[in-house]
This record gives C-alpha cells, sequence and structure tokens, in this order.
C-alpha cells in the first residue's frame, strides 16, 4: 500500500504525491498510484531571456510574463501533474506534463516560439511546434 506527500508553499501551490504504485486486482488493469493525485494552484513569472543548449550552441529566447496553472489529468491510467502555461492575456504558450517516472513531457506553441529571434516556423498560434520526452532529473540518480 502507499502512501501520500503534500506539499504546499508560501505561494499556496499544493502538490499531492503517491510514494509507490497500488496493487490492482486481476479485474483491473494496474493503476499508477506513483502520479500525482491532486495539484492546485499557481507560478508566475515577469518574463526575461533564458538561454538553452541545441546543437552545440546556446540560443537565447527572451520569454514573456507568464502563469503557469497547475493541475492533474488522467492519461493513460496514469495521474500526471499539468503545467498549463499561458501569457498574460491567458493565451496558451504550452503544457508541461510530469508523470511518476520523473518523465516530462514539454509541449511549446507558435505563440511562445515567435519570441525566438533564430525562430522561422509559421503556424497558427495555437499550434504545439515543439514536443519533446526525456527525464526531468537524468543523471541525479531519479527514476
Amino acid at each position: 500500500m502507499g502512501s501520500e506527500m503534500c506539499i504546499r508553499d508560501r505561494n499556496n501551490v499544493s502538490l499531492t504525491r503517491q510514494s509507490d504504485k497500488s496493487e490492482a486486482s486481476s479485474s483491473e488493469p494496474a493503476k499508477d498510484a506513483g502520479g500525482f493525485s491532486a495539484a492546485d494552484g499557481q507560478l508566475t513569472w515577469v518574463g526575461g531571456e533564458v538561454g538553452y543548449p541545441s546543437g552545440g550552441k546556446v540560443f537565447y529566447i527572451t520569454m514573456p510574463a507568464l502563469r503557469a496553472e497547475l493541475s492533474t489529468e488522467q492519461k493513460n491510467n496514469r495521474d500526471l501533474l499539468h503545467i498549463n502555461l499561458l501569457n498574460n492575456q491567458d493565451k496558451r504558450l504550452g503544457d508541461l506534463y510530469l508523470d511518476s517516472d520523473n518523465m516530462l513531457d514539454v509541449s511549446l506553441t507558435q505563440r511562445l516560439l515567435e519570441n525566438m529571434p533564430e525562430y522561422k516556423g509559421q503556424a497558427p498560434q495555437d499550434t504545439p511546434v515543439v514536443s519533446v520526452r526525456q527525464p526531468l532529473l537524468a543523471g541525479l540518480g531519479a527514476n
């Protein structure tokens, strides 16, 4: 049987995460109980320049002010932490999903990438144009 860990910080963000996998009965599929059972709150960032590595170079993007709304979602019978990225006009910038295995799925929209000088793609602004899946804490001993 698993246990829960609940975190509430000074910004009134709350996360509840199961510590291990639950046992499933033979009549129902296995459920990922190690995921996030509850998340509530939002984080804000005033914006600014961010550097990111790609192809042996560091590129920079001037990020707009943004808000990250935290919630949980269930996909493929897994409880995920969902972080919805929005600008100050409540327009979608992207989505982040974190699962119980610390795998991070990132989806960024055309609207966000238009802030990057090197980006030349064209699509409707709400269209996800970059999607990446990778371990959140690669190399640090996380699962």
